[in-house]
């Protein structure tokens, strides 16, 4: 018989597996660009405008057999990440009818696929072999100046796309559990769409989407497996040339192996003396749903000072997030993406919060379905993305104007960012 405990934990694996796109479809269109918005809405470059744009990602899935020698990509894990460039079709529809679509009429059946995939570069597999000299273990130099000069081509083509569409900003999306490698590029393409298609994207896809009722667990550890890939990839793009900041948007569990990187890359930056943000080119994070522990979030990123990394952090939260206020209780330990100030105290809140860098963002309403995919599907919280990641605005100014309460933490209403219809109290609760 199934206890009360067990039942529990059962109902926390499907309600985290609602990070999963249910539908690869078009977003709704951000409050941004509805007719209330009194804001400049972002302007596509002409050069972007296709109904099927090609994408970057990074992925350690293991590969699989595709369609006429198209790469493909499952949930296992590989030892090796490569870099690919896959075409994303917004539904059957032309260019006109696609921005249409963005800017006057919603279009709720225009889906996303991807069309094709191609795998550019593979690198070698790690760890790589070493050999002892003296006390140091190092790189065997074969191995090593391969890997090098896999890094080289590596930046070579991503510089070579940064020149052919203009656009010299980096943006990075790291999914979370129950992602599709499928699911993560039609995300990523959705947030680039809607910012205005003038940044670099690229998918970081991690080894995610197992099945089964035990799925949420084993996408847990292939997130941890991921962290050395990750900071490689971000390393990497720091050192292009032609890549000049790198904004970084991570989900759910996607949070999780993202402060794992940036923590141990903003160590490692600063015991050599270097400044991390200037190192890493970092500017604006987004943290969405962190299905993170908020005393270790204290503990491992607030003491290490891992703000010093960015212009400004963005964490947005949700208190009735189901899938993590569950979790809350089975660990009795408070989900980040949750925060309640009623959860902690006010000396816990206030050192969390770095002035005019980092930010929390309660959603007062997440939308029909279960709140933990709101990111995307809420058409303020979107905006809000957009506003942030565009062009650097702050909370409070004229170009982003959410509303502050007496704990610190700022509201994103249903209309925002148009004037606010219903006082707070009548909002209607996050789901």
């Amino acid at each position: 018989m199934i206890n009360r405990k067990t039942s529990c934990w059962l109902v926390l694996v499907w309600l985290l597996s609602s990070c999963a796109v249910e539908r690869d479809n078009l977003a709704e269109r951000p409050n941004l660009y509805r007719a209330e918005s009194a804001l400049e809405i972002p302007r596509i470059d002409p050069r972007a405008e296709s109904a099927a744009p090609r994408l970057l990602y990074v992925t350690d899935r293991a590969a699989m057999p595709g369609k006429q020698g198209a790469a493909a990509y499952g949930n296992d894990r590989s030892d090796s990440m490569a870099l690919g460039r896959a075409q994303i079709a917004f539904g059957d529809a032309s260019w006109d009818v696609l921005e249409r679509c963005t800017l006057e009429v919603e279009c709720p059946d225009i889906r996303l696929n991807v069309q094709e995939a191609t795998e550019l570069l593979r690198f070698s597999n790690v760890p790589l072999p070493v050999r002892q000299q003296g006390d140091e273990i190092v790189f065997r130099e074969p191995e090593l100046e391969q890997y090098r000069r896999q890094g080289s081509a590596f930046k070579a083509m991503v510089g070579q796309e940064i020149r052919r569409t203009g656009n010299d900003r980096v943006l990075i999306f790291v999914h979370g559990v129950n992602y599709s490698f499928e699911n993560s590029m039609t995300t990523l393409a959705n947030i680039w769409h809607f910012l205005g298609r003038d940044v670099t994207p690229v998918a970081y896809s991690w080894p995610a989407g197992n099945g089964g009722i035990l799925g949420y667990f084993s996408d847990r550890e292939s997130g941890e497996f991921s962290v050395y890939h990750l900071k490689e990839t971000l390393k990497l793009l720091a050192d292009v040339p032609e890549v000049s900041e790198i904004d970084i948007v991570a989900h759910s569990r996607g949070t999780a192996l993202t402060a794992m990187a940036l923590r141990e890359m903003v160590i490692e930056h600063r015991a050599a003396g270097r400044h991390p943000r200037r190192e890493m080119k970092t500017r604006v994070l987004v943290f969405a749903a962190a299905d993170l522990d908020t005393g270790v979030v204290r503990m491992r990123l607030a003491a290490e000072r891992v703000e010093e990394a960015f212009e400004q952090m963005n964490f947005y939260v949700n208190p009735r997030d189901g899938a993590l206020r569950l979790s809350s209780l089975l660990t009795k330990a408070p989900r980040f993406g949750a925060l309640d100030p009623m959860d902690i105290s006010r000396e816990q809140l206030r050192s969390l919060q770095r002035d005019r860098l980092v930010y929390f963002i309660q959603v007062e309403n997440a939308g029909n379905r279960p709140g933990h995919a709101y990111f995307r599907e809420n058409p303020a919280v979107m905006s809000d993305i957009v506003l942030a990641l565009g062009e650097g605005n702050r909370p409070g100014s004229a170009r982003r104007p959410l509303e502050r309460d007496s704990d610190g933490l700022w509201r994103i209403h249903s209309n925002y960012p148009g004037p606010r219809l219903v006082p707070p109290e009548f909002e209607p609760a996050s789901r």
